[in-house]
């Protein structure tokens, strides 16, 4: 296991149970007609005319491709006034949820097209479209979009996940208004970052009313590292990494940008975080939920703090390592709770193959509720797919040592949720140190310290251990 301290081995449970070592496909049938669907896409306030505007539906595989759901050739161009109409020339796939995706077009450049344009707008159900239906697709909701599928998206067009999707869609509808795709300030009792979207909106607003050769546009991917180039893969980064080159991007906005209310200076980073006065939190790209028998902990990532142990984190979930009983294996009252390594089939312990260590990021404290990336004894940069919870306070210790251990999230509570450990902070601390204060058995050097459940002796059973599934927070 890899734990806190020195690296231990996989060994074999004293009981006798031997180790071992140890998709679904994006397309789905039609089932509903197209309705007639409206809108503009507008650069700041500026129509783009002549942009080649796509359907898509976001694939139910992870990593996958997203389906393009118009009739040949594909796309329909936006008008004079950036106007388009989508009439009955595509199918809805069952359950599939849509955006619509921007690319090129003149921004008001009177000839000629601005190739780094790529405007997205996240639709929602594609079932729930109707004839009424009139989107906006401009920066605002292009940033929306991007944040919303941070954990799903590499590119524009490879946007796919196993995920309820009804959480990240909602997600965009509280931060904005689709039809004006206009930032909203509050939404349902919400504290919404209008501010700070309208400013990131304002950036990358500068790039869009160009013509996309040299400054604003090569800043900005400069900055957000955008590969392949463009505004959308920008949007993506940015919500990725989001305190990378927080000044540099804020100062591509002019002061007369359109988008208003903005921040009056740079932020610290680009994070979109949605509060309600109890301190629930809008669950996005970025929250997750930790199922265990005892109860279930609502996690929020820090990808400002801690980019790349994020991002190594979704890996992680969305190829299955924290499921089909991966359990917590370890367990010290009043310190922590471990997991993340190994699985139980009712039979026999695997470990997982990981992949490359991920290098240390310590930028935020080990306090009590936070989650932080385990790792090998005098060996900063080696945490791979184990994790802990700090059950107390632990930064005198833990922040100091090793280099310091990467926090990358902390517990919280989530909208949506009424009851059980995600309606609140204190819920879910509760579930935590329901885990830390179960009996704790030896079962061998790697399990010395195994948590249990209705365990008295013999062999150890699936019911026995504290059995853990991460996945999206869905409080739908």
């Amino acid at each position: 296991m890899r734990n806190l301290g020195p690296l231990f081995l996989l060994f074999v449970l004293s009981i006798g149970l031997a180790g071992c070592g140890a998709g679904l496909g994006s397309s789905s049938p039609a089932s509903a007609v197209a309705t007639h669907l409206t809108g503009n896409v507008h650069g700041g306030q500026q129509p783009i005319v002549g942009a080649q505007l796509y359907l898509y539906a976001v694939s139910t595989s992870n990593g996958g491709t997203a389906t393009s759901l118009l009739n040949t050739p594909g796309f329909v161009l936006t008008g004079l006034s950036g106007e388009f109409s989508i009439t009955g020339d595509y199918t809805c796939p069952t359950g599939a949820y849509v955006y619509l995706l921007a690319i090129g077009g003149d921004p008001g450049l009177g000839s000629g097209v601005n190739n780094e344009i790529a405007l997205a707008s996240g639709l929602g159900p594609c079932s729930a479209l109707t004839s009424s239906t009139f989107v906006t697709v401009n920066e605002v909701t292009t940033v929306a979009f991007a944040f919303a599928m941070s954990a799903y998206a590499t590119t524009d067009t490879q946007i796919g996940t196993t995920a309820n999707l009804a959480t990240p869609f909602a997600y965009i509808t509280t931060l904005l208004d689709p039809t004006s795709g206009l930032a909203r300030a509050s939404h349902d009792g919400f504290t919404l970052p209008q501010l700070q979207l309208n400013a990131l909106a304002n950036a990358i607003a500068s790039c869009i009313n160009s013509n996309g050769i040299g400054a604003p546009c090569s800043t900005l991917m400069t900055a957000s590292n955008a590969s392949p180039a463009n505004t959308f893969q920008a949007a993506l980064n940015i919500a990725r990494n989001p305190a990378a080159n927080a000044s540099t991007i804020y100062a591509l906005s002019t002061p007369q940008a359109v988008f208003q209310p903005a921040l009056s200076g740079p932020p610290a980073n680009w994070t979109l975080a949605a509060t309600s006065p109890t301190g629930q939190i809008v669950a996005d790209a970025n929250t997750y939920a930790f199922t265990t028998p005892v109860g279930t902990m609502c996690v929020e990532m820090r990808p400002d703090a801690a980019p790349l142990t994020v991002a190594n984190f979704r890996y992680y979930v969305n190829n299955g390592y924290y499921a089909n009983n991966m359990f917590i294996h370890r367990s010290v009252p009043n310190f922590v709770i471990q997991g993340g390594g190994y699985k139980f089939d009712g039979t026999n312990v695997t470990q997982a193959t990981t992949t490359s260590p991920v290098v240390n990021e310590f930028n935020l404290s080990n306090v009590r509720g936070t989650i932080a990336m385990a790792k090998l004894g005098n060996d900063p940069n080696s945490a791979t797919d184990q994790w802990f919870f700090n059950t107390v306070d632990n930064s005198a210790n833990l922040n100091v040592t090793n280099g310091g251990f990467t926090v990358f999230g902390s517990i919280v509570g989530v909208s949506g949720y009424t009851s059980g450990g995600c309606a609140s902070t204190s819920a879910g601390l509760a579930v935590m140190d329901a885990i830390n204060t179960l009996p704790i058995t030896n079962q061998g050097t790697t399990f010395d310290s195994l948590p249990v459940i209705n365990y008295t002796s013999g062999p150890i059973k699936i019911s026995n251990l504290v059995i853990t599934t991460v996945s999206p927070a869905n409080p739908q």
